[in-house]
């Protein structure tokens, strides 16, 4: 839950605070990467309300995980983001670090990219 009317951007790292979404693959307490962002119709009726909800990759272990055909547990995630709290700026820093480490230095890509539309 975004308690300082912040939006969640790419490259934010959460942690699960629901446990609604526990029969989807995400328990509360888990850590999450917000890979993107998108905006979907909020009801079927009314196409032109909509809601943003972001797309999420779990991290086991300081690891982000990457979908793999056949892979159920590595698996993208669309989240509402009520369901989400970003982590404090102090694991979000070893959280980047070990993201760098696992793919190279995050802070020099484009972020605004990553955003579906």
């Amino acid at each position: 839950m975004v308690k300082d009317n912040t939006l969640l951007k790419p490259l934010d790292f959460c942690t699960v605070v629901s446990k609604k979404l526990a029969d989807h693959g995400l328990v509360q307490g888990e850590e999450v990467l917000v890979a993107a962002t998108r905006a979907l119709p909020a009801k079927k009726s009314d196409p032109y309300l909509q809601r943003i909800y972001v797309l999420c990759n779990k991290i086991v272990d300081g690891e982000v995980l990457i979908p793999k055909e056949g892979d159920d547990v590595a698996m993208n995630y669309l989240v509402d983001p009520r369901s989400l709290e970003k982590v404090s700026e102090e694991r979000g820093i070893e959280l980047l670090t070990a993201l760098n480490a696992q793919f190279g230095n995050a802070e020099d890509k484009e972020v605004e990219d990553a955003t579906i539309n």
